[in-house]
């Protein structure tokens, strides 16, 4: 019985070592949403409109950065996701970015990520270029352009030596 007792009260603490897991599904629909083109929201929007009306799971930076944070553990940046805006001079968007990063097991979820966007932009942009930018990992940058479509730039960075995976993607206007 003190067994068991015992190994009821470690479930707690071992399930509290490792990192969260990041939120696939979630992730997923601020890549590819059913209306804008990064979490709702499009080039043009107003900042102002945006730290209003963000969804409630984002914490808003508002600082040198212009931010919707989303963090997965304790260290801010290493197991979570952000939305990045850039903003003219009148705080309307002109580019926007999604950095999505995961350690230990959420370094495998960023991986598939990168071919759900990789699978998604050459559907709906048209064939995209990716090229390896490592030479023992799997790092690589992305670019789609088609006239009238906004321009996408992914990266993919894998860091083998801690186990950790982090991915970028831009918009900017078409040209």
């Amino acid at each position: 019985m003190r067994a068991l007792l015992f190994a009821l009260t470690l479930i707690p603490v071992l399930s509290a070592c490792g990192p969260r897991d990041l939120p696939r599904e979630e992730i997923a629909e601020v890549l590819f949403p059913s209306k804008g083109l990064l979490g709702g929201f499009e080039l043009g929007d107003s900042w102002e409109d945006i730290k209003a009306k963000h969804p409630e799971q984002f914490e808003v930076r508002d600082d040198d950065y212009k931010q919707l944070r989303r963090d997965v553990g304790e260290n801010a940046g290493s197991n979570g996701y952000f939305l990045g805006f850039q903003l003219d001079g009148a705080g309307k968007v002109v580019g926007l970015s999604a950095h999505i990063s995961g350690k230990e097991q959420n370094a495998v979820t960023v991986r598939v990520l990168l071919d759900d966007v990789i699978a998604h932009f050459d559907k709906t942009i048209g064939k995209g270029r990716c090229t390896r930018t490592g030479t023992k990992d799997n790092s690589s940058n992305c670019h789609w352009e088609a006239p009238g479509k906004p321009k996408v730039d992914v990266s993919y960075l894998e860091m083998l030596d801690i186990k950790q995976g982090a991915l970028t993607v831009s918009f900017k206007p078409p040209t």
